[in-house]
Order: structure tokens, then sequence, then C-alpha cells
């Protein structure tokens, strides 16, 4: 499966996002084999897209969702920082050049996403 089809395990995503008590409203960086969620954006066009190319909306007025390539993330902390997005969901990766700048914009404890005891890779 190829980066363009990987995806969280939706159960431990929904879990996590019930006990961050969020709900997003679409799905930035998705397409249509891996959305978590009925509205999502891509970047080539899509039929069932909501949007194409996440980076032309304004996420300020959204609650986002975001399972992105790593490469493009200091542009998503660009943009989030640019239209004071409200939420978002990110991997917890220490050792990465743009963790320590994304730690710096946390408004509250994170939530961590755990293997489930049903979970079959």
């Amino acid at each position: 499966m190829g980066p363009a089809k990987w995806k969280l395990y939706s159960k431990s995503l929904r879990t996590a996002l019930d006990d961050l008590k969020f709900h997003p409203e679409i799905d930035l960086f998705a397409s249509r084999v891996n959305h978590q969620f009925l509205h999502y954006c891509l970047f080539r066009p899509d039929p069932t897209a909501e949007v194409i190319d996440a980076f032309t909306i304004n996420w300020h007025t959204l609650k986002c969702y975001a399972f992105l390539p790593f490469s493009i993330m200091p542009a998503v902390l660009k943009k989030y920082r640019q239209t004071r997005g409200k939420e978002c969901v990110l991997p917890n990766w220490p050792t990465q050049s743009w963790y320590p700048k994304a730690m710096k914009m946390i408004i509250q404890q994170p939530a961590e996403l755990k293997p489930l005891p049903d979970f079959i890779p």
C-alpha cells in the first residue's frame, strides 16, 4: 500500500478524537481511498472531494483533520499559524525538525492513539 493510501486505524482515531472531544468536519490531505470523514480535500481533481488543495481554504473556520505526508508538515504548521487554525491532529514524533514548533502551538494536552485489542494490520 503506497503513501497515498495510508491512514490511521479508524477505530483508534475515533477513540482518540472522542477523548479530545473533537469531531473534525473535513479531512485535509486525503484521497478517495483513505479519507476518514465525509468531506475531504486532495491535490488532484476528484468528483467526490469537497476541495482540491487544502492550502486554498481557510482553516480557521473549520475543524480539520490531517494525516499528511510528513514532508509538508512545516507548510501545514505555517498555514495553521497564519489562519489561526483551531485544532489539528499531529504525530508524536519528537525527532522531527517541526516538532518543537508544533509543541509550542498546542492548546491542550495531546491524546494518544492506543492500539486496540482487535487490531489486525
